[in-house]
């Protein structure tokens, strides 16, 4: 199946032609009969499977592609891999690259690490800039080569420059640390932005932080909100919670920040429900009803989460959405206090000082509350 120097002439002409024909009869079968534009789709299908089988590694691409997809004809891992391997062998980058791809991933033939960076290396060589960006990667981390952050950012350079947004925040996070590259803030939100204007979430989440703190930029919360939320809306969990924590904490806007947090809390999120739960304490009423808050909070703290403990305590305390008991109050209390919770041991203290939930005790009540004012208190 591979054609002489002469053969090929002619065979890429007519693959031109071919792609030529295939464009213009797109555009065509959009007014044409649903029969006709079958015809079509059939005509050219044996046109390009019998300039693949002359030897045309474009065309043997092309039809490598539609059995990887499944375009027009049963999708099959296992011929995509046959006409990537026959492109490939002949030098042609884009097969060599989806070879690699299909090795790495076990698609159509057996998983092998060692054949799928030989193939990747050899198109990443050739300038395929996801082939250079796996190639980073696996510089970055050790796989496959000795580990050189030198090395990973040359390579997450290359592919950068062509266009990968994976490849730029990549390249940002290595300014970013000083990682094979001189440290500059500057040049990481250089590549930040590149990365995160393509609509990469990573890079708009870790710009947003990077306005947030001022690092390499002018400190702007609004600028900051405006990349966490494009980062949130394509599911970046952490850019969601600083969303919320921006409205919970910063603008005391609780209704909003509930909406923020909830989805992160129906996934179970401990963290989540904690902050959830203490929103809808301080947005409470015929909409969001104590009991609410409880179950947020209670959910929360069975999952060990120290904020979520203590505000369980204070509802228990007061009767917000469960029967008041200081003993419940202490327990809650006691439990969050033990992971640190500064607010949590003050609480204790106050309560082991009065009797409330437990019998009086001084001792105890000064050990607490010395515990607590011995650091900065969380929120």
């Amino acid at each position: 199946m591979f054609a002489t120097e002469k053969q090929r002439i002619m065979i890429d002409v007519k693959l031109f032609i071919l792609i030529f024909l295939i464009s213009s009869l797109s555009i065509r079968s959009q007014v044409v009969d649903v029969d006709r534009e079958e015809e079509i789709r059939q005509a050219t299908e044996r046109l390009l499977r019998g300039f693949a089988e002359e030897g045309a590694e474009g065309a043997q691409y092309i039809l490598g592609n539609r059995y990887y997809s499944g375009d027009g004809v049963e999708q099959s891992y296992t011929e995509a891999v046959k006409w990537y391997r026959l492109s490939a062998e002949q030098g042609y980058v884009p097969a060599q690259y989806m070879l690699g791809w299909c090795y790495l991933n076990g698609l159509g033939v057996e998983k092998s690490d060692t054949i799928a960076v030989k193939w990747i290396y050899v198109s990443a060589m050739q300038g395929v800039a996801q082939a250079q960006l796996y190639t980073g990667l696996c510089y970055y981390n050790g796989f496959f080569y000795e580990q050189s952050y030198t090395e990973a950012a040359r390579w997450f350079r290359l592919a950068a420059e062509q266009g990968s947004d994976g490849a730029q925040h990549n390249l940002g996070l290595c300014y970013l640390k000083g990682q094979g590259v001189e440290q500059s803030d500057t040049t990481a939100i250089k590549w930040f932005r590149l990365s995160a204007e393509r609509g990469n979430a990573k890079a708009q989440c870790i710009l947003g932080k990077c306005y947030k703190e001022g690092r390499g930029v002018e400190k702007s919360d609004t600028t900051a909100i405006k990349w966490f939320k494009l980062a949130a809306e394509q599911g970046v969990k952490e850019a969601r919670q600083m969303v919320g924590m921006y409205y919970a904490y910063e603008k005391q806007n609780f209704r909003e920040a509930i909406e923020w947090f909830r989805p992160l809390a129906e996934q179970g999120d401990a963290d989540a429900q904690a902050v959830l739960g203490f929103c809808l304490v301080k947005e409470h009423g015929a909409e969001h009803p104590y009991t609410e808050a409880v179950k947020w909070l209670k959910l929360a703290a069975e999952q060990g989460q120290a904020e979520g403990q203590f505000m369980l305590g204070i509802c228990y305390a007061k009767g917000y959405g469960v029967a008041k008991s200081f003993t419940e109050a202490v327990r809650w209390y006691r439990l969050s206090a033990q992971q640190g919770n500064a607010y949590a041991q003050y609480n204790l203290g106050i309560c082991y000082k009065k009797g409330y939930g437990v019998p009086k005790s001084i001792s105890e009540s000064v050990k607490w509350i010395k515990k607590s004012k011995l650091q900065k208190p969380s929120r």
